[in-house]
């Protein structure tokens, strides 16, 4: 906690979720030491169906230089071989050129590009009917079959970790209310929750957009998230973006940082 606070302003997520990576017990936590003091940090942890998911690296910026985040990095690859994992992923920012090197020495491929929008919730009716679970198996080929997915090799966001979009997640989704089609069933969306600076935000899990009526269908988006008591939403899209005009006439707004990558090595 005592480096953690010199990132990010001292706002870095990982003091939030580090109780639950140390109760996380299939998964690995990894810390470095420097003389007795903890000096970096990696969590892997394992999504499910054979896929691993690399997160949380993190140097004292007072020892940068030291090649600190590429020895947890090897470390914790080293963790997912041990293991019967068939993939491992990891996102990272466009600009940081060397973390993209690290990935490059340890064999993994850049596979998509995503952008962060963000969008106020809205007032107004929207065109969202829930998914009952019983059908949230017809969901998955039409989602794998969008566009949206397809640019990012079929992955969904659980998170800000990135998954293969699997029956039970969908299923799980339609469980707990956050599958949805829209309109006469042209399109459909899957939702989260996700905690922001200002309270519970909706965001985007996954989305097949309709073929036609595609600005009515993301304007209806901030429309739901209103419904569902939340006052901000984002989505995580894949690159190249839909069109940015009818984006921000629908309300979203891409985020000023740079685009993240993700990164995957298979066995």
């Amino acid at each position: 906690m005592e480096f953690l606070s010199l990132i990010g302003q001292g706002e870095d997520y990982v003091a939030d979720v580090w109780d639950e990576w140390l109760e996380d017990r299939t998964g690995f936590l990894a810390s470095a030491v420097v003389g007795g003091r903890a000096v970096g940090l990696s969590h892997l942890i394992d999504l499910g169906h054979g896929e691993w998911w690399l997160e949380g690296l993190r140097v004292d910026p007072r020892l940068h230089g030291r090649h600190i985040g590429s020895h947890l990095h090897e470390y914790q690859v080293e963790q997912w071989l041990a293991t019967d994992g068939t993939i491992v992923r990891l996102v990272t920012r466009r600009d940081r050129s060397a973390v993209h090197r690290m990935c490059a020495k340890t064999g993994f491929a850049r596979t998509a590009t995503v952008a962060e929008l963000s969008f106020e919730a809205a007032d107004g009716g929207h065109r969202f009917q829930s998914v009952v679970p019983e059908e949230a198996d017809r969901a998955v080929p039409r989602l794998l079959a969008s566009p949206a997915h397809t640019g990012m090799g079929g992955l969904m966001d659980l998170g800000w970790r990135f998954a293969r979009i699997e029956d039970d997640r969908i299923a799980a989704a339609a469980r707990e209310g956050r599958l949805w089609t829209w309109g006469k069933g042209e399109g459909l969306l899957a939702t989260r929750f996700e905690e922001g600076s200002e309270g519970r935000m909706l965001a985007v899990s996954a989305i097949a957009p309709p073929e036609r009526d595609v600005p009515d269908f993301l304007q209806d988006i901030p429309r739901l998230a209103r419904s569902m008591g939340t006052r901000s939403g984002l989505w995580l899209a894949p690159e190249p973006l839909p069109d940015l005009g009818d984006l921000a006439r629908a309300g979203y707004h891409p985020e000023p940082s740079d685009p993240l990558w993700i990164f995957e090595r298979r066995r």
